[in-house]
């Protein structure tokens, strides 16, 4: 059987969708940007409800859709009618495929128990950036227990050996001690659960001084210089049931160590308090992960076809800027192939650094805007298939020469902005605003002699040497000495010094061509600048001329291929196509 993909997803009268709509995906990745309050989330919660109520006992589901009340935990949205259906509709197809295989949830439907659902659930990740916040919403008197952060968000995903749901069987537990159930059975389902929970919790243990998950932290996550050893472990499963039926309380306890060359390695006793929200977070993105990477494994035997869905919603507004282009990366790069992604963001410069990001392979994503809308109407969404430059082009192509200088300028300074600051700083600051012609004068001064100059005394301070030392070591340079028995300078030493000393040279060149190279490329932004992007972008009565925007285009192309080192095969195309001569 072929590999089927989501195709889209059909809302009724659920979260911020009043009416009935289509979200389409057509089998792609996704990446979706709105504003807060823009209705972006409804499609993590759809899927999350949707699989999640594959796990769930029969008719638990209908909670969902039911008339809201003060207690209720109805997902309906709050300014449709009662008597209007609310519901949640999945369509998959194989690739190829005009035909669909649909899934309805709804107070009166239930197709999310079909077994197809339920490997999707167990071969699926949800991370959220409000559920990354249940790993450490502790109180600071108390030891880290991580269980309400598995009961949550990993255990529903889990299975036992004999391929029950873990959450099913918890809950399977809870009801047959309150229904009387008999002790043994109790017994032998505690016993399964526990198994389970083990043989869950293995991969992060720590074993020796190492583990799954502080290989993934250390690999992907850590700081610069940073080590860490991280391990996860039971420290109280469940315990045997007497005649009291009592449901023991479980510990899922966290160990970290945490150093760097300077300190060595500590032992963090209480990590939710001595770290920041940053760093727990990331250890929580490991553990994720890790968890996410040993389920796949297991579950490819046989399932080769199966779907695996990755759905992050907001994840990274937690994290600090260093953290977030690690995971930038870390998705992207390693999980594209195996998972069909669906990242949602309310922030715009993410999702515009994305975009570049999958620039050259984005054939495979599906690109959404949720535009600002009355709350009382459906959100409205728009397919987003363009960055600036293709946009510029188009325009160009139309003869708008006035709009194509604009979104040549909105390039511009998104390449120059990424390259003068490379940690990103100015994409996420929402408050701050860098003007291209601070991003050229960026560009001209990009040589750092201070920076130079300090490694120079750094060098020389590292070498501990007098100037009576330097004065031999200089005579044994000039007139080529052979070592004697006790030179003035150690043979280890003067290699050394001279490798140190070549290197800071090497540095210097390659400084001075990056500056004459960086030098030359503003001054051909601030040709067209001021021969195209002013004027586009201001009131004047200069008009624009074909060949200048031509020649703007070009350089354009020219600075995405140097500074943004990137494929620029299908822009040239466009460029052809819309009759330049590029």
């Amino acid at each position: 059987m072929a590999k089927k993909y989501l195709h889209s997803i059909e809302l009724q009268n659920f979260k911020a969708f009043p009416y009935n709509a289509e979200i389409k995906f057509n089998g792609r990745h996704a990446l979706v940007f709105g504003v807060n309050g823009s209705g972006k989330s409804s499609i993590f919660w759809a899927l999350y409800t949707a699989l999640q109520c594959s796990g769930k006992k029969p008719n638990e589901h209908k909670k969902y859709f039911e008339k809201i009340t003060p207690l209720s935990q109805s997902l309906r949205n709050v300014y449709q009618k009662d008597e209007v259906d609310s519901f949640i509709h999945l369509n998959f197809k194989e690739k190829n495929s005009k035909s669909l295989t649909s899934f309805k949830l709804s107070e009166t439907d239930d197709d999310c128990k079909d077994p197809f659902i339920k490997q999707v659930n167990s071969s699926s990740e949800f991370i959220t950036h409000r559920l990354l916040l249940n790993f450490s919403n502790f109180r600071n008197s108390e030891p880290l227990n991580l269980w309400p952060f598995f009961l949550r968000d990993i255990i529903p995903f889990a299975q036992s050996s004999t391929g029950i749901n873990l959450l099913e069987l918890y809950n399977k537990i809870i009801d047959g001690c309150n229904n009387n159930e008999k002790i043994a059975t109790l017994n032998k389902w505690r016993s399964e659960f526990n198994n389970a929970l083990e043989d869950l919790i293995d991969p992060l243990k720590l074993k020796g001084s190492s583990s799954l998950v502080s290989q993934y932290y250390n690999t992907y996550l850590a700081r610069d210089g940073e080590k860490a050893e991280i391990g996860v472990y039971v420290q109280s499963p469940l315990e045997e049931f007497d005649r009291n039926r009592q449901v023991s309380k479980i510990k899922i306890h966290l160990t970290a160590t945490f150093g760097d060359d300077k300190t060595g390695l500590i032992n963090i006793d209480k990590p939710h308090i001595f770290f920041n929200e940053a760093r727990i977070n990331a250890i929580a993105l490991a553990i994720r992960f890790v968890l996410m990477e040993v389920r796949k494994k297991n579950s490819l035997a046989g399932h080769e076809d199966d779907l695996n869905l990755l759905v992050l919603d907001d994840l990274l507004i937690s994290l600090d800027l260093n953290n977030r282009l690690k995971v930038i990366d870390l998705v992207i790069d390693k999980y594209s192939e195996d998972y069909q992604i669906i990242i949602l963001t309310h922030e715009k410069g993410f999702y515009n650094e994305l975009k570049r990001k999958i620039h050259d392979n984005i054939s495979k994503w599906q690109l959404m805007v949720f535009e600002p809308t009355p709350i009382h109407e459906n959100p409205k969404i728009r397919y987003d298939r363009s960055d600036f430059l293709t946009k510029a082009i188009d325009n160009y192509k139309n003869g708008d020469y006035e709009a194509c200088a604009l979104y040549l300028r909105k390039e511009t300074e998104s390449i120059l902005g990424k390259y003068t600051d490379p940690e990103l700083k100015y994409i996420w600051a929402n408050t701050s605003w860098t003007s291209l012609g601070s991003m050229i004068e960026s560009l001209l001064n990009k040589s750092d002699e201070s920076q130079l100059l300090g490694d120079l005394r750094s060098l020389l301070k590292k070498m501990k040497l007098t100037k009576e030392e330097l004065e031999d070591l200089k005579g044994d340079l000039d007139t080529n000495t052979k070592y004697n028995a006790t030179p003035p300078i150690k043979r280890n030493q003067l290699k050394s010094f001279k490798r140190d000393w070549l290197n800071l040279f090497i540095r210097i060149l390659e400084e001075k061509n990056e500056s004459s190279a960086a030098r030359e490329m503003a001054g051909k932004i601030l040709t067209i600048k001021n021969r195209c992007l002013n004027p586009g972008a201001h009131f004047n009565e200069s008009p624009l001329f074909k060949e200048e925007i031509e020649e703007a285009i070009e350089t354009v192309i020219e600075i995405k291929k140097i500074i943004a080192n990137q494929n620029v095969k299908l822009y040239v195309k466009r460029c052809q196509q819309a009759g330049m001569k590029i």
